[in-house]
Parts: C-alpha cells; sequence; structure tokens
C-alpha cells in the first residue's frame, strides 16, 4: 500500500514516472525496514507497553528508516536535477525531519488502535471525550490557524497543549492519546501550509 499510495501521490504531483517509482520504491523499502526493525527489537510486548519499547519505536522504527530514505531520496532529487547539489543538506533535513514527523503521528494511530487490548477498555463519559476533542481542536485552531501579532505569542500558547494531553492520557488511554496528537499535528500542519502555523 506505501508503494502504489507513493507512486500515486508524485504522478498526481507531475513527477515523471521513473522519479515516481524512485520515489515509491525507497519508501516503501524504508517502511519495511521500519517493520523489520522494530519486530526483532521488540519481541515480546506490545510495542507501547514500556518506555523502553517507545524509545526504541521512535529512535529505530522512525529514525533510522526515515535516514535511508532521506539519503536516497535526496540523490534522486538532486541526480534528477530537481534539488540543488549545493542544497542537498537542506533536502536531506527535510525529507528526514518530514519522515520522522509523519511516522511519530500516524503509524501509533493505527498501531493503538488495531491492538486488541481489554486492559485499554476505559470507560469514558462521552461529556468528557467531547470537551476534550473539542478543547483540542479549538485550541489547535487558535494556535496554529488565527494570527498571532508576535511569534512568541504561538510558541507560548503551545505549551497549552499540555493538560489537555495529559487528560487524555489519563482518562482515555493511549488511543485517546494518539488521537489528540493526530489532530494537533493535522492542524499545525495545515496552519504551516497557510502561513500562519
Amino acid at each position: 500500500s506505501v508503494l502504489i499510495g507513493d507512486l500515486a501521490s508524485a504522478l498526481m504531483q507531475g513527477v515523471g514516472p521513473v522519479l515516481a517509482v524512485g520515489f515509491a520504491g525507497v519508501n516503501t523499502v524504508s517502511a519495511g525496514l521500519a517493520v523489520w526493525l522494530t519486530r526483532r527489537i521488540v519481541k515480546e510486548s506490545g510495542l507501547f507497553d514500556s518506555a523502553a519499547n517507545v524509545i526504541v519505536f521512535g529512535l529505530v522504527g522512525a529514525g533510522v528508516p526515515s535516514l535511508v530514505s532521506a539519503a536516497f531520496g535526496t540523490e534522486i532529487l538532486t541526480a534528477s536535477g530537481i534539488a540543488a547539489s549545493i542544497d542537498r543538506g537542506g533536502v536531506f533535513l527535510t525529507w528526514f525531519l518530514s519522515d520522522v514527523v509523519g511516522v511519530l503521528m500516524v503509524a501509533p494511530v493505527f498501531l493503538v488502535w488495531l491492538e486488541r487490548r481489554d486492559d485499554e477498555a476505559m470507560q469514558t463519559p462521552l461529556w468528557l471525550g467531547t470537551t476534550l476533542y473539542t478543547g483540542v481542536l479549538a485550541l489547535s485552531m487558535w494556535v496554529f490557524l488565527a494570527p498571532h501579532p508576535t511569534a512568541e505569542g504561538v510558541y507560548s500558547s503551545s505549551f497549552l497543549f499540555l493538560p489537555l494531553m495529559i487528560v487524555s492520557a489519563l482518562k482515555m488511554g493511549r488511543r485517546g492519546l494518539v488521537l489528540v496528537v493526530l489532530m494537533t499535528g493535522i492542524i499545525a500542519y495545515v496552519g504551516t501550509a497557510v502561513g500562519s502555523g
């Protein structure tokens, strides 16, 4: 599915078929590497059952494959002439950071929600869940989409997310927390894309 998604995405953006296959191949290999490395290191317990496993996921599952895809992707862009060879470091860093952030924001949602666990069937009242997600949505839109007179206003207001994340983790478990992180990340991404985040 990574291969097909990346191939379709690259072709829809007007990238030539050879480059599209190169990008899709690099990202597919890096995704496979992430799964293989994570499974080799985390064998017995669940992926997010301990702090050590979470660190392994962050470093090995997100970091190492992102290094591989950024290195090969940068070379493909440079060899094709799309990226100037003088800007190789900037292209590498952008590719690496976007891959890491993408993995850390999106993968846990699927991994946590697809995992069958009876011990995490928390009985969260509907009013609490609705209030929490509405608060995250409103705060995210205010921090990342609303105009702020100074950059310091954005930076200091981003700390307001901590109480919402703590409440979601304590009252709604890992499933609630990964949804809060994903919602916040999507709105931050949109804010960055429109120039206000």
